[in-house]
């Protein structure tokens, strides 16, 4: 009976060779990931809806007016904890009436900024006025493009 350990056991260079093999893609995965660590920016977005359902009332106000209070609020307080962090915000069904059945209906309203106050974000969002249809999904498309 012959015994052959090359078929059982690898070389020490082949055994060597893959492990180098391995610690190099490792290395070079760990650059990869250090380069895209350091260009990466905190960014939180935040999507209002904006369209024509949001003139209902609620209680004693708009769901529309109660949104932009309380996005506003949560912003300023979100700012004041995490500055590291920027902010943006992109409205959908804002721009366009129903009756135009606009289905691209999106925006970024408020581009990515680390000093968004409650006074910011609440004038700005008070100049718009809701309308039109909710493009949900449209609008998380090209929320990637932000």
């Amino acid at each position: 009976m012959s015994f052959n350990t090359r078929e059982r056991i690898p070389s020490w260079y082949d055994f060597n060779k893959t492990h180098w093999v391995f610690l190099l893609l490792f290395f070079t995965l760990n650059l990869f990931s250090q380069e895209e660590t350091q260009i990466f920016n905190k960014r939180v977005l935040f999507i209002l809806d904006g369209s024509g359902s949001m003139n209902e009332r609620w209680q004693s106000e708009t769901k529309w007016d109660m949104a932009i209070s309380t996005l506003s609020s949560l912003i300023d307080s979100f700012e004041k904890v995490n500055s590291d962090f920027e902010i943006g915000i992109r409205v959908l069904g804002h721009q366009y009436h129903k009756n135009q059945q606009r289905c691209d209906d999106t925006k970024l309203e408020i581009p990515f900024s680390k000093e968004l106050t409650f006074d910011k974000v609440n004038s700005l969002l008070k100049q718009l006025s809701p309308k039109g249809y909710t493009p949900l999904a449209y609008t998380i498309g090209e929320s990637e493009k932000d």
